[in-house]
Formats: C-alpha cells, structure tokens, sequence
C-alpha cells in the first residue's frame, strides 16, 4: 500500500509490533526515505526523515529483536525441561487419550490396538485409514477429509504410544501418562511399518495431498501404475 501510493504514513501500538528483526526495520526505514512515509506509535512519532530519529528507531529495533530472542531461548528452556520431566505439551489431543494428554481413551486406545494388530498381520495404513473413514471414525482434529494414511502411520510412529517423552525427535524420559502399548510391541511396529519421508518433507510430485477426489473430495496422493513392463505416474485416492 506504501509503495502504490493509497498510504503515507504506519501507525502502531509500539515500535516492535511494526517489526522485531533489523533487516525488515531498515527496509522500512529506506521506504520512508524514499516515499516520506511516517511512523507514529503510542509512545511517540519517530521521525524518521533524521538521522536521530533513524538511530533511535534502530536502537529500539535492535533492543525489541534482543527481548524476542530471550523469550524464545526462555520457551525452549521451558518445553525440554517439561519433556525431561516427562510432561505432556502442546495444544491439541493426542488421539488415544483425553484431554489431559495423560488418561487413555479407552474407546480410541482400542483403535489403535485394532491398528496395530492390522499391521502385523500384513495390512498397509492406508487401507485400515481408509477404513476407518469408511466407518465414520473421527480424527482428534476432525479433519475435513478424514483418515489418511499419513496422520494414522504418525500416530503409529509415535514412541508417546509406548509411554516414551521425546524432544526434538530424541527420547529423553519415560512420560507420566498411561500408555497404550507395551514398549516389545511398539518396536516390533516400528519394524514393520514401511519407511517413508519425515513429516514437514513436501510431496515428491506437485499435486500429491492438494489435488482433490472428485468422486470423494479426499486428498490424491502420488502413485505408480504398472502396465506390462511400463510405469507410469498417477494420482490416486487413498480412499
């Protein structure tokens, strides 16, 4: 709005809630060098057509990033010394237990043991996902489209199932909830369930998960068709 011209001036409530990082100050401050644009906040206009005014705005800028670094090296303290302890953190349910985070579901810990039993007896994840949607069961989120295939091997991946705390991927305390599954039986899991990407890694191909069923509306995932001795790339309903 600035550079097009429908704004002159960038009021705020204080000069960190503008910006908290140096690089993104001096880009505004070469805005209103170039467009005259002002800065005003409640604790007073900064003028910044000075070269007072600029230091001045650099120093509380620089100040403001130093506050922002403390509080998260404060919050990262925080989240390892609750996962040494062997507390439960963040804001959504895991599926399996309350709200809690520490009394079994009884009725979805039973899923999960139906899962489990699924995959050492030979069946994939996404066909016991699919099968779930097929019979209404809710995701703890209530995603839109239901169970993938992806989310239900996460869980099953997932060492919180065995009672173990983790942090940054690395186990570090044995949690104080009750767990779902014997520590011999999740490992056993873990043998048996096909390696894949991490969680976070985008799709090896542009649609996988954003192309939609037409028949469903489920996300299409990546897939191979064999015909004779050829392959070839596809996208195809989990469901």
């Amino acid at each position: 709005d600035l550079e097009a011209g429908r704004r002159d001036a960038v009021s705020c409530v204080d000069q960190d809630r503008l910006t908290r990082r140096p690089v993104e100050l001096e880009g505004f401050i070469d805005l209103a060098e170039r467009l005259g644009v002002a800065l005003a906040n409640v604790s007073g206009e900064i003028d910044l057509s000075t070269a007072d005014g600029r230091l001045r705005a650099r120093l509380l800028g620089i100040v403001a990033r130093q506050e922002s670094e403390k509080k998260s090296e404060r919050v990262a303290r925080e989240a390892e010394q609750a996962a040494r302890r062997g507390v439960p953190r963040g804001s959504n349910r895991p599926f399996g237990w309350q709200a809690d985070k520490l009394t079994v579901d009884d009725g979805e810990a039973g899923l999960v043991r139906e899962a489990v039993g699924r995959v050492l007896a030979g069946e994939t994840v996404p066909a016991i996902a699919g099968d779930w949607n097929r019979r209404g069961v809710p995701t703890p989120q209530a995603a839109q489209y239901g169970w993938a295939g992806a989310t239900l091997k996460g869980i099953l991946r997932s060492p919180r199932l065995c009672g173990l705390r983790t942090y940054h991927g690395e186990v570090v305390a044995e949690g104080r909830w009750e767990p779902i599954l014997d520590r011999q039986t999740w490992e056993t899991l873990q043998a048996r369930l096909p390696k894949g990407s991490p969680p976070g890694r985008p799709g090896g191909r542009l649609l996988t998960g954003i192309a939609r069923c037409g028949r469903c509306g489920g996300p299409l995932w990546s897939s191979w068709r064999k015909d004779k001795d050829q392959r070839t790339a596809r996208y195809a309903c989990v469901s």
